[in-house]
């Protein structure tokens, strides 16, 4: 289906040509981003050859937390305490969620009290 729909006449109109990786990265640079930061890193792979090294991208932990701490859309579907969930009373457990995991329920033991 996608192939497709990149042949319609709308889907010409709203496709981007990028003759290189550079107009991509300034095309994305222009867009509004009102989160952190990116950082950027060379990371040499301790196997291969030199010619192997790896752009990694990422945001400083702190200002991504805090960043969506300040987002009022998010506090609904924040969790703070663990949780457990059964499909069924009896039944099997869930662990579709981070806070459903035995991690939570371990280090939520160690936290200190408010």
């Amino acid at each position: 289906m996608r192939v497709a729909y990149a042949h319609t006449p709308q889907a010409r109109a709203n496709l981007h040509s990028f003759k290189c990786g550079a107009s991509v990265t300034k095309l994305i640079a222009n867009i509004s981003y009102p989160g952190p930061l990116w950082r950027s890193h060379i990371v040499q792979p301790l196997y291969g050859t030199l010619s192997d090294q790896v752009l990694l991208l990422y945001h400083d932990p702190l200002d991504a937390i805090q960043y969506l701490f300040s987002r009022p859309s998010l506090a609904d579907a924040m969790e703070y305490a663990p949780r457990r969930m059964y499909t069924h009373e009896g039944g099997p457990r869930l662990y579709n969620e981070l806070s459903m995991g035995n991690y939570w329920w371990r280090t939520h033991v160690h936290l200190p009290s408010i």
